[in-house]
């Protein structure tokens, strides 16, 4: 999955593995994903048990969800709004709240800041944000302190 950000084209492309025994990819599928495309991740969002889209997108700072159809399209989904000249850029899809759906942590570059939006049936909404090094451009999830829970 790459994130193209072009000046005629802004598009999240999606390369699926063909299955094989050696690495062969089948052709791209192009998703229009609007004006400058920055951050992707893949998780369950919508949950219905295929892998959707999750990408920041700059004009305004947005994040936007495409979902998986089941058949190999997508379709434009949630639309999380950051809020005014953030920068929204990396992001990590993961279950940060233990109530086993795909919640979303950004990286927003201009505000010196990460936030965090949980799940709650494909709808997303603000459940904090705490301030991080200048300028933040990536961003991942794990349990850094081994006490069972997600840390970014």
């Amino acid at each position: 999955m790459t994130c193209n950000a072009l000046t005629a084209l802004s598009a999240l492309a999606v390369v699926a593995s063909s299955g094989l025994a050696q690495i062969t990819f089948n052709p791209s599928v192009n998703i229009a994903a609007g004006t400058r495309p920055g951050g992707v991740a893949a998780a369950d969002f919508d949950g219905d048990g295929d892998v959707d889209y999750a990408v920041t997108i700059d004009g305004p700072d947005r994040i936007q969800i495409f979902n998986n159809d089941g058949a190999g399209g997508f379709t434009a989904g949630a639309v999380i709004f950051t809020g005014a000249n953030t920068g929204a850029g990396a992001l990590v899809a993961a279950d940060l709240d233990g109530d086993t759906d795909a919640d979303i942590a950004v990286a927003l570059q201009n505000t010196n800041s990460v936030a965090i939006y949980t799940n709650v049936g494909g709808t997303f909404g603000l459940a904090g944000s705490t301030a991080v090094g200048a300028n933040p451009r990536g961003l991942t999830a794990g349990d850094m302190d081994d006490d069972g829970d997600l840390d970014l």
